[in-house]
């Protein structure tokens, strides 16, 4: 995924987020990892941050705009902006921020008056409001809360970017072997308020340290933590607040994770990441059924769930205890993340949340350029007429292009290897896809959605390309194509470039007078 660009023609998305928060994890998990996945998909993507002095002149190059955490005050101008150019927006939010009866669950502001309190909160529930093409949110209660004051609402849950799999596959190599002296049991906290979600756990986990002095206590961050643990002594190891980027390395030296949360409204909307992150390097977790928790561990395969001081005690203990179990735990853990919460993993359940946002605008045809490099082999251009003029006359605007493409488009197709390469660099198009008639191209791990016409090809791509791809059913291939790219291509372009009809009739001879031309210029 690309930060933003310099210049910004016509793209799909550009994710701006207000959050500061602590270690960027808010930056990361719903600005950066959301545009990384749908980049994936082939949808051409950006993310910047509030206070970029160009802000506001950006807007005009993207379709659809998503402000993450952002107080009405400081979305007020961009919507403006927004609004005159005709763009989508949509509100991006990751914690329950915009309830004022819960705010004083939320421990990081919970010393500031009642007031002050009700009017931070009704902030971000005007820009909910305000953002009339709806709202992503990371969590199912989120969305519950979201839906009384905008819709349609979609769940985009956080999932981990290729950086974070990187690291942490790393981490995992280094993972220290059983038999090392102890067991830690490790709490990861990002500030002093965490106070409360500790408590949840705090007494059944000093109950089962104080019953198995080979376990010790793995504090990473500034928590406070109660008197009672001071009995523990040196069996109590306090790490400082590091980067994210040594978050994998933190985790691998742990055998459990806890990630307990308080239970009230706001930790319930909260999201699974603590499980997320530890189960990307094999570590087990032990966490509170909260929603999120409950959606991705299932008690007793891959991580436990406690709610009671006895379940904590029961939980840690009975891991404290058993070597083999903290392996198989984690293990199942580690598949269950690659699976299903990673941006790879996550692109085709996103491509239909982002599809379930699409207004009106699927109505108009779609612009389409077809990419064909002046090499192109003559197999498959057959198939590649047909398709093309199997679009154009169902109303879409079908190009081909030998070259480079001089107006922008909605979606453009690359068709072979060459065509590939060139597109996945193109800035003005909303939407990226390559039709692979050949498998043993290069390539796929470039930011397309993939649609082959072939079912052996399909499963060929999809392990090269390690995400899921698309297949044409034999007999139907233009009707399928347009019924993907109507769901696939959930934003069109606000202003229609002016585009000459093609004639798709001898497409072979002209490829080939290409290639005479490309050979006389090399001569």
């Amino acid at each position: 995924m690309r930060s933003r660009a310099g210049t910004t023609r016509r793209k799909a998305v550009l994710f701006v987020t207000h959050e500061h928060s602590t270690g960027n994890a808010s930056y990361r998990y719903r600005s950066a990892y959301q545009a990384e996945a749908l980049e994936l998909l082939g949808v051409t993507c950006d993310v910047t941050r509030f206070g970029d002095p160009e802000l506001p002149g950006l807007l005009a190059g993207y379709e659809c705009i998503v402000l993450h955490r952002f107080p009405k005050r400081d979305a007020a101008r961009l919507l403006r902006r927004a609004r005159t150019l005709g763009r989508t927006v949509l509100s991006n939010t990751d914690d329950l921020v915009f309830d004022p009866a819960v705010t004083a669950d939320i421990e990081a502001i919970v010393d500031m008056s009642e007031d002050w309190r009700g009017s931070w909160a009704e902030s971000f529930r005007a820009t909910i409001a305000a953002c009339t093409g709806g709202a992503i949110v990371a969590t199912e209660p989120l969305a519950h809360e979201a839906r009384r004051h905008t819709s349609p609402v979609a769940v985009l849950p956080n999932v981990a970017g290729e950086d974070l799999v990187r690291l942490s596959e790393r981490a995992r190599r280094t993972r220290p072997a059983d038999g090392r002296a102890g067991v830690a049991v490790g709490y990861l906290s990002g500030s002093l308020t965490h106070r409360r979600d500790f408590a949840e756990a705090s007494g059944g986990l000093l109950r089962a340290l104080e019953a198995h002095p080979e376990a010790r206590l793995v504090v990473v961050g500034p928590l406070d933590l109660d008197g009672r643990f001071d009995s523990l002594g040196p069996r109590v190891e306090r790490v400082p607040r590091r980067p994210w980027e040594a978050l994998p390395d933190l985790l691998a030296q742990l055998d459990v994770n806890l990630a307990p949360l308080a239970d009230n409204p706001f930790s319930e909307s909260k999201s699974c990441v603590k499980y997320v992150e530890a189960a990307l390097v094999g570590v087990p977790t032990v966490a509170s059924p909260r929603a999120d928790f409950a959606r991705v561990i299932e008690h007793g395969r891959n991580g436990l769930l406690a709610d009671t001081e006895s379940e904590w005690l029961g939980a840690i203990s009975s891991l404290v205890e058993d070597a083999d179990r903290r392996n198989a735990l984690g293990e199942a853990a580690y598949a269950d993340a690659h699976a299903r919460h990673t941006t790879r993993a996550h692109a085709a359940a996103l491509a239909e949340a982002w599809a379930s946002l699409a207004g009106p605008q699927l109505e108009q045809p779609l612009s389409i350029d077809w990419l064909v490099a002046g090499s192109a082999p003559d197999h498959g251009l057959e198939r590649i007429e047909a398709l093309a003029s199997g679009l154009a006359t169902r109303g879409h605007s079908s190009r081909l292009v030998l070259g480079e493409p001089t107006v922008p488009a909605d979606v453009r197709i690359a068709t072979d290897a060459a065509s590939a390469y060139a597109l996945a660099a193109q800035d003005d198009v909303l939407f990226r896809l390559r039709l692979v008639l050949d498998p043993l191209q290069t390539g796929f791990e470039l930011p397309l959605r993939h649609v082959c016409l072939d079912p052996d090809v399909s499963r060929r791509v999809c392990e090269l390309a390690r995400r899921p791809v698309d297949t044409l059913a034999p007999g139907s291939e233009a009707a399928g194509l347009e019924e993907l790219l109507l769901r696939a291509c959930f934003l069109r372009l606000t202003e229609r470039p002016r585009r000459t009809g093609v004639d798709w009739r001898g497409l072979g001879s002209r490829l080939a007078a290409s290639r005479r031309l490309l050979a006389r210029r090399r001569d």
